[in-house]
């Protein structure tokens, strides 16, 4: 390592007794050890359970325990931006864990790839259940994101990022977002020249439970997906560019078939291509095939 660096891994939490602790032990357990670890209670409700369950790491000095008023976990993440010492920010989600040679490896490939802020590392993900034990889930795959399909059709995890101080304090997260306020932020970074590189190890946990936000609240989806495609495919169309909106309409069938809303935004994008003369019956049997292979993978999701 040409340099001791200094990471910031932020851990947002509510109402997380449940998990929070495993989080934390799995930052503290970094074979990278120069680290501020920043705990930001969102105003947790939980009759101070969550502190409780933070309480026993804080003899670790690299760690400080914030509590905020709830705002939300984009809220959570904001503070951390705002307050963070570090080279580099990382987050951590209360329910989700990191290999002990996350940071490390991350540090080293950005490092390898030329020490530039422009550079952001991420890892492939495990997904665990809510007991810690591996499960399967089909999910588009990893892989280095360059525009905004590549956002769209790659399983970017939050929690796998290491970002550069100069790259993420010049952004926030949109607090009325619940599901796809990280999405934005890559978008906005992607258009700024910000490129981000996939380490090809699987050092991410992504735990699945059914009391995760992203889970209960479909109404929030949906309001999320809209402003982004506001934002970010519909000026594809006044663009003309087909070759994009073509990926995203195969990305919303491959990723997205189990949210019945995403039809919607397909057709739209489809007819507009039809209308300009930019889709054909070689265009339709791809889609056919690609709604098969969805199918097949809502199926085993099922098992």
């Amino acid at each position: 390592m040409k340099k001791n660096y200094k990471v910031t891994i932020a851990i947002p939490v509510y109402n997380g007794s449940n998990y929070v602790g495993e989080a934390i032990q799995s930052a503290i357990k970094q074979t990278y050890e120069n680290l501020e670890i920043l705990v930001i209670n969102d105003g947790s409700t939980d009759e101070g359970l969550t502190k409780k369950a933070v309480e026993p790491f804080l003899s670790d000095k690299r760690i400080t325990y914030i509590e905020k008023e709830n705002g939300g976990v984009s809220s959570a993440l904001n503070y951390a931006i705002e307050h963070f010492s570090g080279d580099f920010l990382a987050w951590l989600s209360h329910d989700d864990l990191i290999k002990p040679e996350s940071i490390e490896s991350k540090l080293l490939m950005w490092e390898k790839l030329g020490s530039s802020e422009k550079y952001i590392i991420s890892t492939k993900t495990i997904y665990i259940n809510g007991e810690g034990k591996k499960i399967f889930r089909a999910a588009s795959k990893s892989k280095d994101v360059n525009n905004v399909y590549d956002i769209l059709s790659s399983t970017i995890n939050g929690c796998s990022l290491l970002i550069p101080s100069e790259a993420i304090k010049k952004y926030r997260f949109d607090e009325k977002m619940i599901y796809m306020q990280d999405y934005y932020v890559w978008a906005n970074m992607i258009e700024d020249g910000y490129r981000i590189r996939l380490l090809k190890k699987k050092l991410t946990y992504n735990r699945i439970h059914k009391k995760q936000v992203t889970v209960n609240r479909f109404d929030s989806l949906v309001k999320d997906f809209n402003s982004f495609a506001v934002s970010y495919i519909d000026p594809l169309m006044e663009k003309n560019d087909y070759k994009q909106l073509k990926k995203i309409i195969y990305c919303f069938t491959r990723r997205f078939s189990v949210r019945p809303f995403y039809q919607e935004y397909r057709d739209r994008y489809l007819n507009y291509l039809k209308e300009k003369k930019k889709w054909n019956i070689f265009n339709s049997i791809h889609l056919f095939f690609d709604s098969m292979v969805s199918f097949a993978v809502k199926l085993l999701r099922k098992l």
